[in-house]
């Protein structure tokens, strides 16, 4: 991963951001400050980078294969109980 692509991966500030207009409306609800297209850029890295890989092996074939399994487990174990 690197440490820095660009100015997107640094550290956020806002002192290096020019001064907002103040004709502009502010979107959203302003909890998090104003919006920073840096910090957004970091939230959308982060996330891509924490995808981990889907599930695999869970189609009808593989599933109806894996409980005929088990019923035949369980049957077998039941025989041998009783």
């Amino acid at each position: 991963v690197p440490k820095k692509m660009g100015t997107a991966l640094g550290p956020v500030s806002y002192a290096a951001r020019t001064p907002v207009p103040k004709d502009w409306i502010l979107r959203g609800t302003g909890v998090h400050g104003p919006e920073n297209g840096e910090v957004m850029k970091l939230v959308l890295w982060n996330r891509l980078k924490q995808r981990r890989p889907q599930r695999t092996g869970c189609d009808l074939a593989e599933l109806q294969e894996f409980y005929r399994m088990e019923v035949a487990i369980v049957w077998w174990m039941f025989g041998l109980c009783f």
